[in-house]
């Protein structure tokens, strides 16, 4: 096998890696000879570095919905990752990501290049980055980015003894906390790192599996969307990134500190509406209220249930 097809190979691995996470311990590159009746003679097995992935993840299976989207991204896939020229931000996200599962005994490395691998695709400035990664996901609706969850239909086994429910508004101002953390040589608090109840059993490392596992949920929905929407000319360079955010999203960043100024304000004042209904409800019966008042008052409080966590 010459050299393009092993680097060939090794860019499919890595683009299945962002449709569809899951462990790699096995034989890597197996070559051979295909004989006249169409059958492989294997000569060699190449040795893969194991590939470790967040704990929800280690329950995943590769399914015919994953065939269909490899299918479809790997053509622009190859397009971006093929040269030594352009699309640094996507080459950077890539390995960065990729690299994070190579280094999952130090948990910190895995958290330090997954949030590089944000920036590369959102920018280097905190708020820019929020506000672009709630923009994309809410599809310019901030409050509804924050409110998507970083587990798909699919995601979470039917039978799981515990069905967790977090989303990317839960976690993202954590990860660039813990990524300050370890950036600036500050200690952990050891509740991030303390085991919480997670699907079939603990997740070990504790809050940080979670904050890893909505990392690699945006990194990797992100870059599906780049290559399935054929975005990825506007990822040529840095400059043609910001541009993009700017023309398609309208944000810089003075957009984006007046955009977190307004979403702070929106759900304070949701938070307030929700004290009011509590107050109404334990001050007047409903049956003093018309019913008007009453279907809005179990409006309210349906709409707060929706972020509370699913019973186990």
């Amino acid at each position: 096998m010459n050299q393009e097809s092993q680097q060939l190979i090794g860019k499919l691995t890595v683009c299945l890696l962002l449709v569809r996470p899951m462990r790699r311990n096995h034989a890597g590159i197996v070559q051979g000879v295909v004989l006249e009746d169409g059958t492989f003679e294997a000569s060699r097995f190449g040795v893969a570095e194991p590939v470790e992935v967040p704990h929800v993840q280690r329950h995943f299976y590769f399914r015919e919905q994953d065939v269909a989207t490899l299918r479809e991204i790997v053509p622009e896939f190859l397009k971006a990752m093929e040269g030594s020229d352009g699309y640094d931000p996507l080459k950077m996200a890539v390995q960065f990501f990729e690299q994070g599962h190579l280094h999952d005994g130090w948990w910190k490395v895995r958290h330090f290049l997954w949030w590089s691998a944000l920036e590369a695709l959102f920018g280097n400035n905190s708020d820019v980055l929020k506000v672009r990664v709630l923009s994309l996901f809410g599809d310019k609706d901030l409050h509804r980015g924050e409110e998507v969850s970083i587990y798909e239909i699919g995601d979470i086994h039917p039978v799981a003894d515990f069905k967790p429910h977090e989303t990317i508004g839960s976690t993202l101002n954590e990860i660039f906390e813990v990524r300050n953390m370890i950036g600036h040589g500050r200690r952990v608090p050891q509740w991030y790192l303390t085991p919480v109840p997670h699907i079939f059993n603990n997740a070990e490392l504790g809050r940080v599996e979670i904050l890893a596992e909505s990392a690699s949920f945006i990194i990797r929905k992100t870059l599906i969307h780049i290559f399935s929407q054929k975005l990825f000319n506007f990822y040529i360079d840095i400059d043609a990134r910001e541009e993009y955010w700017l023309n398609k999203f309208g944000i810089n960043r003075h957009q984006a500190e007046k955009k977190l100024k307004e979403l702070e304000e929106k759900k304070y004042a949701e938070k307030a509406a929700r004290l009011e209904a509590r107050k109404a409800l334990t001050s007047a019966p409903e049956a003093s209220l018309t019913e008007g008042e009453i279907r809005k008052l179990r409006r309210r409080k349906a709409a707060e249930l929706k972020i509370q966590k699913l019973p186990e």
